[in-house]
């Protein structure tokens, strides 16, 4: 049997998650919208010869998966980053939140301006 190890698929989780989880709320407002305004005359013309049917079926079961893989994808990426999270820097210099400064001594002939 064939496994995939984690860390190969863990760096594309968090991409992953965020794009399922546009997709998934996405298709929700719409099938919200649908199932709301199908009889109406006004946004569907003869809604009276339109039912919803499989189609419209698929697209809630669909809707449903995206986001419940959304979840897994970003819980997966948040088990891996949560103890590899790697220190943000900018063209080399490390980038610390607030409540960080006070953890770190202060540079050496480093000036405030």
């Amino acid at each position: 049997m064939n496994v995939i190890p984690a860390q190969s698929i863990s760096h594309d989780s968090s991409l992953s998650s965020s794009s399922l989880l546009l997709s998934g709320l996405l298709l929700f407002a719409v099938v919200v919208t649908v199932g709301v305004k199908s009889g109406d005359r006004q946004w569907m013309p003869r809604a009276d010869l339109i039912w919803l049917s499989w189609g419209y079926a698929f697209a809630v079961a669909a809707s449903f998966f995206a986001l419940l893989s959304a979840y897994f994808f970003g819980k997966e990426a948040r088990d891996y980053w949560g103890a590899k999270m790697p220190t943000p820097e900018l063209f080399g210099i490390p980038l610390y939140r607030q409540g960080d400064a006070a953890e770190e001594p202060p540079m050496e002939g480093a000036s405030v301006y």
